[in-house]
Protein backbone atom coordinates (compact mmCIF):
# COMPACT_ATOMS: atom_id res chain seq x y z
CA UNK A 1 0.00 0.00 0.00
CA UNK A 2 1.61 3.31 -1.08
CA UNK A 3 1.96 6.39 1.53
CA UNK A 4 -0.99 7.99 -0.19
CA UNK A 5 -3.68 5.40 -0.20
CA UNK A 6 -2.41 4.75 4.05
CA UNK A 7 -3.84 8.24 4.76
CA UNK A 8 -6.91 7.92 3.20
CA UNK A 9 -8.28 4.76 4.97
CA UNK A 10 -10.70 5.51 7.19
CA UNK A 11 -13.82 4.57 9.23
CA UNK A 12 -16.42 6.43 11.50
CA UNK A 13 -18.42 5.24 14.01
CA UNK A 14 -21.30 7.29 15.44
CA UNK A 15 -23.53 6.24 18.99
CA UNK A 16 -25.68 8.59 21.23
CA UNK A 17 -22.45 10.00 23.04
CA UNK A 18 -19.71 10.08 20.35
CA UNK A 19 -18.23 10.22 17.04
CA UNK A 20 -15.50 7.96 16.65
CA UNK A 21 -13.10 8.42 13.47
CA UNK A 22 -10.24 6.23 13.11
CA UNK A 23 -7.49 6.28 10.39
CA UNK A 24 -4.02 4.85 9.62
CA UNK A 25 -1.27 7.42 8.65
CA UNK A 26 2.24 6.62 7.48
CA UNK A 27 4.54 8.85 9.21
CA UNK A 28 8.75 8.84 8.97
CA UNK A 29 7.51 5.21 7.14
CA UNK A 30 5.95 3.87 10.49
CA UNK A 31 2.21 3.05 10.13
CA UNK A 32 0.31 4.43 13.16
CA UNK A 33 -3.36 4.56 13.94
CA UNK A 34 -5.18 7.90 14.58
CA UNK A 35 -7.90 7.40 16.72
CA UNK A 36 -10.32 11.13 17.22
CA UNK A 37 -13.62 10.90 19.27
CA UNK A 38 -15.99 13.76 19.44
CA UNK A 39 -18.53 14.59 21.21
CA UNK A 40 -21.99 13.87 18.83
CA UNK A 41 -24.08 17.13 20.27
CA UNK A 42 -21.56 19.83 21.10
CA UNK A 43 -22.15 22.55 23.85
CA UNK A 44 -19.97 25.32 22.15
CA UNK A 45 -18.58 25.57 18.56
CA UNK A 46 -14.60 26.39 18.88
CA UNK A 47 -15.22 29.94 18.10
CA UNK A 48 -16.82 30.47 21.15
CA UNK A 49 -14.79 28.53 23.32
CA UNK A 50 -11.85 30.68 21.80
CA UNK A 51 -14.17 33.78 22.63
CA UNK A 52 -14.93 32.92 25.95
CA UNK A 53 -11.07 31.72 26.68
CA UNK A 54 -9.96 35.13 25.19
CA UNK A 55 -12.71 37.03 27.84
CA UNK A 56 -10.95 34.81 30.77
CA UNK A 57 -7.89 36.23 29.67
CA UNK A 58 -8.43 39.72 29.74
CA UNK A 59 -10.39 39.59 33.05
CA UNK A 60 -7.69 38.09 34.67
CA UNK A 61 -5.24 40.40 33.40
CA UNK A 62 -7.27 43.21 34.75
CA UNK A 63 -7.07 41.88 38.24
CA UNK A 64 -3.51 41.17 38.32
CA UNK A 65 -2.89 44.88 37.01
Amino acid sequence: MSEEAKDDVQQVKADVQQVKAQRLQCSHGRLIRVVSVFPQQGSATPEDKLKALINLDAQQGKLCA
